[in-house]
């Protein structure tokens, strides 16, 4: 499930440290969204609907939309038809992926 946290952050900076005119205070909101394998996943080849695409090149699609994503737990076929430990959406109508044949899927 996506998860937001909200934190507020403030701050003094003088302005010898910041090359500024003045000594300054600054307050900001950080937002930050967790976001589940299966939800990262859906979200970087949601732009792929109705294509073909191999286990490589999915890796390569979600690494570069969340580059800290831990590649070994990205599995396609846990999103499709499911290996020992699935996605709960394997064999559902909710998967990613249709499993054509070894490393290649269709993105639902």
């Amino acid at each position: 499930m996506l998860q937001i946290q909200q934190h507020w952050i403030a701050g003094y900076a003088k302005k010898e440290k910041m090359d500024a005119p003045v000594n300054a205070i600054f307050v900001f909101k950080l937002t930050t969204i967790k976001m589940t394998n299966h939800e990262m996943i859906a979200f970087a080849v949601k732009g792929y609907l109705g294509k073909e695409l191999t286990t490589q090149e999915i890796k390569e699609i979600v690494l570069k939309a969340f580059p800290n994503f831990n590649e070994g737990s990205l599995l396609p076929n846990d999103h499709a038809t499911g290996n020992k430990c699935p996605c709960p959406c394997a064999g559902t109508n909710t998967r990613i992926f249709d499993k054509i044949e070894r490393a290649r899927y269709l993105v639902r």
